[in-house]
């Protein structure tokens, strides 16, 4: 019977530290397993697997995945819930678990998430962009994390400046996400869109946000 979860995280054993009262998205069962077989089948043949890990590299995408469209991309969250609901026998800690998706290649990446994409139906693509801040204009001289001038941006939609990184972002007309690169919030739009990979063909066009 097909159903989709609504995750109580209050009941897994570290829930305070993951933040209890935060709401969670749900996912279908079968839309997990799918996922899992889908990544399992596309590893294969592409990376070198090592009989001795304690969770394979399908795996660990499917955490990445699962986290990003239930948890809000909280990691810790989606690893306790696959954990808990027996989807993955074992789970690395949080440092191995960081080191193993960060050694899986963008290039695969990028494959791999090609694939769940539609098939497009117009030759319309909207290119914009956005910002991430990652603290706040006050605090900016303490951030360690992303510091400088070249990281201050600024907004113009919101007329205000921001510390932090800037989404340059091609979709199609459906809102179907088809190429991105994030830069250093001070780079122009068209310093990133000279960049962006435009897997476009001929007769497409771009509509400039």
């Amino acid at each position: 019977m097909e159903g989709k979860f609504s995750i109580d995280i209050k009941r897994f054993p570290n829930a305070k530290q993951l933040g209890a009262n935060q709401e969670v998205g749900t996912m279908s069962e079968y839309e997990i397993i799918a996922l899992f077989c889908h990544l399992d089948d596309f590893c294969k043949g592409r990376l070198d697997q090592d009989p001795r890990q304690e969770m394979n590299d399908a795996e660990v995408m499917l955490a990445a995945v699962v986290a990003a469209r239930v948890f809000g991309g909280n990691l810790s969250r989606a690893c306790l819930f696959l954990k808990e609901q027996n989807y993955c026998c074992k789970m690395l800690s949080k440092s191995r678990f960081n080191r193993r998706m960060r050694q899986i290649p963008n290039q695969l990446w990028v494959e791999v998430m090609k694939t769940f994409c539609p098939p497009q139906t117009t030759q319309e693509h909207i290119v914009d962009s956005f910002p991430v801040s990652t603290c706040r204009m006050a605090r900016r001289y303490r951030c360690n994390l992303f510091y400088g001038d070249h990281f201050l941006g600024y907004n113009a939609s919101h007329k205000q400046w921001f510390m932090g990184l800037k989404v340059h972002l091609l979709i199609t007309a459906e809102a179907n996400p088809l190429s991105l690169i994030i830069s250093p919030g001070s780079e122009h739009d068209l310093t990133g869109l000279k960049l962006m990979d435009m897997p476009l063909a001929e007769g497409d066009c771009c509509i400039w946000r």
